[in-house]
């Protein structure tokens, strides 16, 4: 295999894919060093410590993440293993169509005895990995966006389980709430402002979180009202201003001279 052109059809690949980010070059360029130093032969084993040193990915969830979207846009195959005694295996795709011949780099010298076989991809080249099949680079667009819309079905998923969430607490009426609240001992004021409060804002917990149980929140809508009752001395109006103090001399300067 051709190294150089190999490469030069990954760049004119990524151009194209939007989906590509910084982080997946990166990964991509430590997986192919690794398939170098390997005489480019598939599949070769994989340690996550050493390909995120390589790859300057310092978060693990950044790590699985661009390894898994490399995967499902058919840069590479990635198996991961079942066991923590054996190691993730990923075969590399390979992207130089031309007759088979290898450029060891570094030696200038075609190395036709140790490196793997070349085989341009085709509709009939077909790798079965784990039970899934991965149709060949001429198929690649069918597998892009097939995997895509998975990717886009999960998160439509996501956002229906939050919606979801919101549906299966079952919002009680005005005339529940004050019932509820008459039987825990609470005035029939307190039952209007927890309903209307909560009525104003969809009937999320701090206006964020759906509420999945009314009846909880409520109980600590009671529980926090006792807190604010003002004592017995405090007024209940704002007071009358005292009237002026009288004239000493007792002279009525409203009279005229």
């Amino acid at each position: 295999m051709n190294y150089i052109k190999h490469l030069t059809a990954f760049f004119e690949k990524i151009a194209t894919d939007e989906h590509i980010t910084p982080f997946h070059i990166s990964l991509y360029m430590a997986l192919f060093q690794l398939w170098n130093a390997q005489r480019f032969e598939n599949p070769i084993s994989i340690a996550r410590a050493e390909l995120m040193k390589l790859s300057k990915i310092g978060s693990t969830h950044t790590y699985y993440k661009c390894l898994n979207e490399l995967h499902l846009l058919a840069y590479i195959i990635y198996m991961p293993s079942k066991s923590n005694l054996t190691a993730s295996s990923i075969s590399l795709c390979i992207f130089d169509t031309s007759p088979a011949h290898a450029v060891h780099q570094g030696s200038g010298k075609n190395d036709t005895s140790r490196a793997q076989a070349v085989h341009p991809y085709n509709k009939h080249n077909i790798n079965i990995i784990n039970n899934k099949t991965y149709r060949g680079q001429n198929s690649k667009n069918e597998i892009q966006n097939l995997n895509l819309d998975k990717m886009k079905t999960k998160k439509s998923n996501r956002k229906k389980a939050g919606i979801g969430a919101e549906k299966n607490m079952l919002r009680p009426t005005l005339n529940k709430a004050i019932a509820f609240f008459m039987s825990e001992g609470s005035p029939e004021i307190e039952a209007k402002k927890f309903f209307n409060h909560f009525e104003s804002n969809g009937w999320k917990v701090g206006g964020k979180s759906p509420m999945k149980n009314w009846q909880a929140a409520a109980r600590n809508w009671i529980l926090n009202s006792k807190n604010f009752i003002p004592p017995k001395d405090f007024p209940k109006h704002f007071p009358i201003p005292k009237p002026p103090k009288p004239n000493p001399n007792n002279k009525n300067y409203s009279e005229p001279l």
